[in-house]
């Protein structure tokens, strides 16, 4: 049996990245590069994120959603140490997981 956060980390994590991603380049106008760096991403990770060769998108909760939201407004306007998106990271799955009882 595997780990809650193994689960999620191959299935949700990768949504949650696309996300941030789209919203960094197309909302906050980040070029590539300058998203893939705040994300802790190489550039070519960013465009498959974003080209959706990764992280399909998966249906998630509006508390996450807004998670999301917030999250890229701090990443876009910096607000967020690199050892800190880590953890808020951390706490989307967790919310996903307390909203989503039936998760594998």
């Amino acid at each position: 049996m595997k780990a809650p956060c193994e689960n999620l980390s191959k299935f949700i994590l990768p949504s949650i990245r696309s996300m941030l991603a789209k919203k960094l380049v197309v909302e906050y106008g980040c070029t590539q590069t300058a998203a893939a760096k705040k994300l802790g991403l190489t550039q070519s990770a960013l465009s498959r994120y974003l080209s959706m060769e990764r992280g399909g998108r998966k249906e998630l909760p509006q508390e996450v959603l807004s998670l999301i939201d917030a999250t890229a407004k701090k990443l876009a306007e910096s607000t967020i140490r690199p050892e800190e998106f880590n953890l808020i990271l951390c706490s989307i799955c967790s919310k996903y997981r307390s909203l989503v009882k039936n998760f594998p």
